[in-house]
């Protein structure tokens, strides 16, 4: 890459992670109230009844219909009725998901489901850090697994980085899969739909793996004399 072109990569980089701090705490500033004020949480109603405490949303209603489904209803006819009374749409029929899910968390239960999602997630992490373990030393890869461990010590946009120092076809695709997928989730998702970005999970933790060396590069090319120099 050449000097300038790294040079600003790096200052777009940086702004964006100094973005991404800014907006966390901005969040969490929303959730404590200002400084000086009484926190939301004082004057707080007391709790919800059990159907209120569920909400609204998809994860309430897969729930109400795991419950349902629990309690010895045909997973159809229950699936049905909570996405009508919901305004849920039943049509087409792909609307209406298979009843994996549902049966599987009300014959294994949700803290079983839980560790089995667990054990899923870190298979596929485990299998994708094993493809690129040619690519990146071993302290890069525990490096990696451990900020993810840690509430995702990095913003979306360092994997996004690593993926695409890594270049090829298959950097190559993971940036373009990376950027897709944001894309559709700013412009089309919900508030209340928030845990499709699981989906990218584990490439996620890969390109972190890779963003130290990317950066590295952009280093080495930014700091590089220009060609006229040379």
């Amino acid at each position: 890459m050449p000097r300038g072109l790294a040079r600003l990569a790096l200052a777009l980089l940086l702004a964006g992670l100094l973005w991404r701090s800014l907006a966390a705490s901005a969040a969490r500033s929303i959730g404590s109230g200002a400084p000086g004020e009484a926190s939301p949480l004082i004057n707080a109603p007391a709790a919800p009844a059990p159907e209120q405490a569920l909400g609204s949303g998809d994860l309430a209603l897969y729930e109400r219909i795991r419950a349902r489904v629990a309690a010895g209803e045909p997973y159809y006819a229950a699936a049905m009725d909570e996405q009508r009374a919901r305004d849920y749409p039943t049509r087409p029929f792909v609307a209406v998901r298979l009843p994996t899910l549902a049966v599987a968390g009300a014959t294994l239960g949700l803290p079983a489901m839980r560790v089995l999602a667990g054990g899923l997630l870190a298979a596929a992490m485990a299998a994708l850090q094993r493809r690129l373990a040619e690519r990146t030393t071993r302290a890069e890869r525990i490096a990696a697994q451990g900020m993810l461990v840690f509430g995702g010590a990095a913003a979306f946009v360092l994997p996004q980085v690593g993926w695409a120092g890594l270049g090829g076809r298959l950097g190559l695709l993971a940036s373009l899969w990376f950027a897709g997928f944001l894309i559709a989730v700013a412009l089309l998702a919900r508030p209340d739909t928030f845990y499709w970005t699981q989906l990218v999970l584990p490439a996620y933790a890969v390109g972190l793996a890779l963003a130290p060396r990317a950066i590295a590069d952009l280093g080495k090319a930014a700091l590089a004399p220009a060609a006229s120099e040379a």
